[in-house]
């Protein structure tokens, strides 16, 4: 099988691809080159990974769409959110989850096909769903105290 040779930089957060190549001493050579021109000012060293070319199969069976968080306060306000590819887990266009936790809820709005305005429209209305039902219903429910 053919290999590839990264060459990354960086740790946690800051760790990247930086260039890809089929021939491994050139990648060594960019890694050594780039850690001896960037080291004193950055502190930073560059590394070659290898990795195998393979081929493989998806299956159809697999049921793609996409994802929408929303992540609210105790208050009901929106905290954070975010969007990724997931997995169906039927084969209908739409699924919203709400999980009530201590600190948190979330909604998880699952579409066949990607639509931003969609997702937030039911957001909005799944949002005033749990608003007329009085969440934190009182202020003692609330973990804050507040």
């Amino acid at each position: 099988m053919a290999k590839v040779y990264l060459i990354t930089s960086g740790i946690y957060s800051d760790y990247h691809v930086v260039k890809v190549t089929l021939d491994r001493d050139k990648a060594e050579r960019y890694a050594m080159y780039m850690t001896a021109k960037t080291y004193n000012k950055y502190a930073s060293e560059y590394n070659v990974e290898e990795f195998e070319l393979d081929d493989f199969e998806v299956s159809d069976d697999i049921k793609l769409g996409y994802c929408y968080r929303y992540i609210l306060n105790h208050l009901l306000e929106l905290s954070r959110s975010n969007n990724s590819i997931c997995i169906m887990d039927s084969d209908d266009d739409m699924s919203v989850d709400v999980l009530d936790e201590k600190y948190y809820i979330t909604i998880t709005i699952k579409l066949r096909k990607r639509d931003n305005e969609k997702a937030k429209k039911i957001f909005h209305d799944k949002l005033a769903e749990l608003k007329s039902k009085n969440f934190p219903k009182t202020k003692k429910d609330n973990i804050y105290g507040c």
